[in-house]
């Protein structure tokens, strides 16, 4: 389950890839596997669980059907797009009756942590590009196995779940997980990650000593990986040292022209790469922000079908008492689509969806119980 979850499919995902095997692949027969077993284990719960969310499975039904009207089959990328859609579509259909009990749950989000952590060990002594220093190598946004943008979210993933469902060990994994992510230099991640620490430590928990604690392992952590002369080579060798972006303002005013072009249907899913793609000195295949590729691509219905879905979705949420790890993932989330990745891809987004059905579902039971 979580190889299902984890976007790269975590340490199997490594086996799998060494097999020269589809990742994709993998998960959605694992997922029909997983869903498979629940229906055969307590089929009464299956039922129930699926009629509980049947509005959140119709709705991202209706928006992958706006998806795919919007495909331009002729273009590559487009269909890519809407493939890749599906799949997600599929993979949250999928998991939704499989858990429903919060011990299941907290060990599931411990298996993610896990998979995170050994992914750490496996970059750090087996980096991908002619055996350079995972630490300063001269690009760590390229050198690290399996994309850092996705490998900071996943990292930043970890951090939320560890603040709030491991406590006792949280002291010693936050500040190490945070020097990843200064060492892959992922700004977005990184920035809103510091902020939300920084809010959970002064405003939620107003524990001083905690703080303290946190912060020292941090500052001798950061010391003892890089050294105080290597600082400087350090944030160079990254694009935390660049403040130019990729192009984004750029970005940004082509996808207002799509957007006034055809504000209602859009200009068709993956239109940005064929329209507009030459931007700043890199060729862009998507805007680099959800809303904008939602309005550019898809109109003001794909946003508004969107919308909904998470609204369904997130319905009576504040009702279960780990609201707060849900807001902060929500928050992590969101703001982490704001600046990369293509909405297929925005594997946060829709595990943040995965793990709110969970909560409602273990509401519901609980509920039931009472």
């Amino acid at each position: 389950m979580a190889s299902i979850i984890l976007y790269d499919g975590g340490v199997m995902g490594l086996f799998v890839k060494s097999l020269s095997v589809s990742t994709h692949s993998f998960q959605l027969i694992a997922v029909i596997s997983v869903n498979i077993l629940c229906f055969l284990f307590n089929s009464k719960k299956y039922f129930q669980l699926y009629r509980l969310n049947s509005l959140s499975i119709f709705l991202f039904l209706i928006f992958t059907l706006h998806y795919f009207f919007g495909t331009d089959f002729l273009n590559e990328y487009s269909v890519y797009k809407f493939e890749l859609l599906a799949f997600n579509l599929l993979i949250f259909t999928g998991m939704i009756p499989v858990i429903y009990d919060f011990s299941n749950l907290r060990l599931l989000l411990g298996i993610i942590v896990l998979n995170v952590i050994i992914r750490l060990i496996f970059n750090y002594f087996l980096p991908d590009i002619n055996n350079e220093d995972f630490i300063l190598a001269s690009d760590i946004q390229r050198n690290t196995y399996g994309e850092p943008i996705v490998y900071s979210r996943l990292v930043g993933f970890s951090i939320i779940i560890v603040l709030f469902h491991f406590k006792k060990i949280r002291k010693y994994l936050i500040p190490l997980m945070f020097i990843v992510l200064i060492t892959i230099a992922t700004r977005t991640i990184l920035f809103v990650i510091l902020l939300l620490l920084l809010y959970h430590f002064f405003l939620v928990n107003r524990s001083r000593f905690t703080i303290m604690k946190v912060m020292l392992i941090g500052f001798l952590s950061y010391l003892f990986l890089f050294y105080i002369n290597e600082i400087e080579i350090l944030f160079k060798g990254t694009r935390l040292y660049s403040l130019e972006g990729g192009g984004r303002l750029r970005m940004i005013s082509d996808s207002f022209e799509m957007f006034q072009n055809s504000p209602f249907f859009g200009e068709g899913t993956g239109s940005f790469s064929k329209l507009h793609s030459s931007v700043s000195y890199f060729n862009r295949a998507y805007p680099h922000n959800l809303i904008l590729e939602l309005l550019g691509e898809n109109g003001i219905i794909g946003l508004f079908l969107f919308v909904i879905l998470l609204i369904s979705i997130f319905y009576k949420i504040s009702f279960h008492k780990d609201k707060k790890f849900v807001l902060f993932l929500g928050v992590y989330a969101f703001i982490s689509c704001m600046t990369s990745l293509e909405l297929p891809n925005q594997f946060l987004i829709f595990n943040l969806m995965i793990i709110v059905v969970f909560y409602k579902n273990i509401y519901y039971e609980n509920s039931l119980s009472n």
